[in-house]
């Protein structure tokens, strides 16, 4: 079983706002898991309009609740975690879909040791992703997220005492893997053991629409963690910042440029070859 904690009840964390059309079907994912779930707790981010009715066929196990004004997804979280009866907390996105096995698998990789664990995801309709047969480190964390919060499971004493950082507009999943994982008790199943929707609005898809100084502002994770990714990693992280979807992108020549001024000639050369190569 996870760190301390002998019998493990299971909270499933939903943040949801103005995006209702897939949250049924994300709910009942989490209900259907081969291991019991104590809990769905749905946090309305003051959606336009309210979900919670809409709900109320799902009975008992789903509580929804709704927050007064717009926090942000961090806060969303956050809040799910307080409100967690459970003493092991799963996130879910409102648009993605848990693998029925999912947490059964979890929770057998944390293990008496771990007070988290992370899985790959797979796009909905596409092949999965070829595993890494690799261990989750702190060096593969420096050049990688593995997954979305969709495949985080954790302990909620763990979530409380590190909790999403709202002032993270981008990559707050990754910060808090990274804290996690410098506590020594992160574990990994490098299996795809949940489905993300594309070809929506996303956070991530957002990001082609911004400028090179909003993408700048947005890598406010790297620089919080400057000094443990080391120079050469966070130079990479702002090239690949600036440099995502460069493709689809117009006026790219500002983005080459803006990599070149922050992250330096070799982090935008290094970033550049890996796209063409892929």
């Amino acid at each position: 079983m996870p760190l301390n904690v002998p019998e493990p009840k299971i909270s499933v964390v939903i943040p949801t706002c103005n995006r209702t059309g897939f949250l049924a079907e994300a709910i009942r994912s989490a209900l259907d898991q081969t291991v019991d779930i104590l809990e769905v707790i749905v946090i309305d981010d003051a959606s336009d309009t309210d979900p919670c009715p809409a709900l109320a066929h799902f009975g008992d196990r789903v509580r929804c609740a709704r927050l007064d004004s717009r926090v942000g997804a961090s806060r969303a979280r956050n809040r799910g975690v307080e409100l967690a009866r459970g003493n092991i907390v799963a996130f879910l996105d409102d648009d993605d879909l848990w693998r029925p096995e999912k947490t059964e698998l979890q929770l057998a990789a944390m293990g008496d040791w771990a007070e988290a664990c992370l899985c790959s995801a797979q796009e909905l309709g596409r092949p999965p992703h070829r595993p890494w047969h690799v261990p989750m480190t702190e060096d593969r964390l420096r050049a990688h997220s593995p997954c979305g919060t969709s495949g985080l499971i954790a302990t909620r004493a763990v979530m409380l005492a590190e909790p999403f950082d709202p002032d993270i507009l981008r990559g707050e999943d990754w910060d808090v893997y990274v804290r996690i994982a410098r506590r020594g008790t992160l574990a990994h199943i490098e299996r795809p053991l949940y489905f993300r929707r594309t070809g929506h609005a996303r956070i991530t898809t957002e990001a082609i629409r911004q400028s090179p100084e909003e993408l700048l502002q947005a890598a406010a994770v790297a620089h919080k963690h400057r000094a443990w990714l080391g120079e050469r990693a966070f130079r990479r992280r702002i090239a690949n910042t600036l440099l995502m979807f460069i493709a689809r992108r117009q006026g790219r020549l500002r983005y080459v440029m803006a990599s070149l001024r922050h992250a330096g000639l070799r982090a935008t050369v290094s970033e550049l070859a890996g796209k063409f190569r892929r």
